[in-house]
């Protein structure tokens, strides 16, 4: 049985925002990294642990969106019926 603050922690890690900030982090640190790199480096192309980061930043963040669309597709009915009763 998982105490109440692993069950705080798995909630808070795999929530979709969550997901989401952490891809979008790793997406920007590896590309300042490569940027860094293709300014230092123009002749010679090496393939380094940035390139991972990147790929494994983009897949992080569209893990996320299909969580995101649901809940919105979801809240959009609540919105609608909550402008028509006039709340």
């Amino acid at each position: 049985m998982m105490s109440r603050m692993a069950k705080a922690m798995k909630a808070f890690v795999d929530h979709p925002a969550t997901r989401f900030l952490v891809g979008c982090v790793l997406m920007v640190t590896g590309l300042i990294d490569l940027y860094g790199d293709l300014m230092d480096e123009t002749r010679r192309f090496r393939i380094g642990a940035h390139h991972g980061i990147v790929i494994l930043g983009i897949v992080q963040a569209l893990s996320a969106l299909p969580d995101f669309t649901l809940a919105i597709e979801k809240w959009l009915p609540v919105l609608e019926r909550r402008k028509r009763d006039g709340n």
